[in-house]
């Protein structure tokens, strides 16, 4: 699945200050060689939350209706976007 070298990101519950952390494969996401690392970190925070609140938390479903408020946030965008892949009717409000 991994090789030495390649670029990952994971959302640690704990030890994410650390040089160095052994985690599961599974819970491993590709980086792209384009995308630098604060780049990175920043997504995978901002899409971790959104789903674990429309997913974990929310439980969305298809046809459900679903509002975002701060839609042109990180996490906001995160939320429309997958509350669509999800199949829900989605209403988003954002700021100038």
């Amino acid at each position: 699945m991994w090789a030495p070298g390649d670029r990952v990101a994971d959302l640690c519950v704990t030890g994410g200050n650390a040089r160095f952390v052994v985690r599961p494969a599974e819970c491993l996401t590709a980086v792209p060689a384009e995308l630098d690392a604060s780049k990175a970190t920043t997504l995978v925070l901002s899409w971790m939350t959104a789903y674990q609140v429309l997913h974990r938390a929310g439980g969305v479903q298809a046809l459900q209706k679903v509002l975002v408020t701060g839609a042109n946030g990180a996490v906001g965008l995160a939320l429309v976007q997958l509350a669509r892949l999800a199949g829900a009717e989605v209403y988003a409000s954002a700021s100038e």
